[in-house]
């Protein structure tokens, strides 16, 4: 057997094994990846039914009960509770909170919807007292 034709079935099968090797771990590579994001997006699943949990049982407190609770609470979770209730409970709450935390509120509310361009200096002061119920 001339020498070039035996290097070239070395180098022939050599080659089909490392091929073999690459498809294989593109492979496996492929499958931890899917695995992966299928993970990250049952994650991303179950925190937002937490969230939602969270929604729902302020949904369900009394407003005044509520409305101590959104004065204290970090903006940013405000905000974000507050976007994902019903209208009609969120403004029975919104009118039991403190004029400041209702202004305040409002005014980030206003501020995140028109991309940043709403301030204090443009909205109206809010002059709030407490429903009798």
């Amino acid at each position: 057997m001339p020498v070039e034709v035996a290097v070239v079935a070395v180098f022939g099968s050599v080659g089909f094994y490392i091929a073999a090797i690459i498809g294989m771990w593109i492979i496996m590579r492929s499958r931890n990846q899917r695995a992966q994001i299928h993970a990250e997006t049952q994650q991303k699943q179950t925190d937002a039914d937490r969230f939602k949990s969270i929604v729902v049982m302020y949904e369900n407190m009394k407003s005044k009960d509520a409305a101590r609770i959104f004065d204290r609470l970090d903006m940013n979770v405000l905000v974000d509770v507050s976007t994902q209730m019903k209208p009609a409970k969120m403004a029975e709450i919104l009118g039991q909170m403190t004029p400041e935390s209702a202004e305040r509120l409002t005014v980030e509310l206003a501020r995140r919807a028109s991309g940043g361009k709403a301030g204090p200096d443009r909205l109206p002061k809010i002059e709030g007292r407490p429903l009798k119920q």
